[in-house]
């Protein structure tokens, strides 16, 4: 384990899981986001050293595959790690890992940094120097890859975007949008099947009072 890798040891707890007691993929999510977070700060590249220079972390791109996800009151250990930046983006992997510390889920992740008033994307470098990260440490090697919108028709429901969908940046927490595409199957698919991976493209800011649509292509 590197310098730079942190572990967030966690609980599962009777609000995070299904009805079958596993993890919910929302739960999941905020786990990452936690240790991601913790990580950042210890590093000094977290919320407060970007609240400094007037920048925020955005989340853009993640893929998560999944072997299996824990029980109800189930020890878990998230471990993360920065792997460097391509481009604009910077690079992230993540672990979910049982007591005995073999990988349940794994997880890659590409953020943004933006200005916090123009929204507009930053280098990396424009306000931290470069750092030995471990470029070579790969949960998923493979970087989730852009998402092209298909033409599915109508919309199966529409939303409006609440008080309680929105984090401290007053946008739809990265979760949410999870539990949005949750909702769109019906019990019978939750019921007779298990996730195997997933992976959500951030693609535009949603703020307090927008009207989503939610479309899915069941094959």
């Amino acid at each position: 384990m590197s310098e730079f890798t942190f572990q967030l040891p966690l609980t599962v707890k009777f609000h995070e899981v299904d009805m079958a007691h596993r993890l919910k993929p929302t739960a999941l999510l905020n786990y990452f986001q936690e240790a991601a977070w913790r990580n950042a700060d210890l590093l000094k590249f977290g919320h407060r050293d970007l609240q400094a220079n007037r920048a925020i972390w955005v989340l853009s791109r993640m893929l998560v595959e999944i072997d299996a996800l824990p029980s109800l009151n189930e020890k878990v250990v998230v471990e993360t790690w920065p792997k460097g930046s391509e481009n604009l983006f910077a690079l992230r992997d993540f672990y979910l890992r049982d007591e005995q510390q073999r990988p349940l889920v794994k997880a890659t992740s590409v953020w943004l940094m933006l200005d916090a008033k123009t929204k507009r994307p930053k280098r990396v470098n424009e306000l931290f120097d470069p750092m030995p990260m471990p470029r070579e440490q790969h949960a998923i090697e493979q970087l989730p890859s852009k998402i092209s919108p298909e033409d599915i028709g109508e919309a199966d429901f529409t939303l409006d975007v609440r008080y309680s969908d929105i984090d401290h940046h007053r946008h739809v927490n990265n979760a949410r949008y999870m539990d949005w595409i949750l909702d769109a199957f019906p019990l019978s698919v939750h019921e007779g099947g298990r996730l195997q991976s997933f992976q959500i493209n951030y693609a535009s800011e949603v703020v307090l009072g927008d009207c989503i649509g939610i479309y899915k292509n069941q094959n």
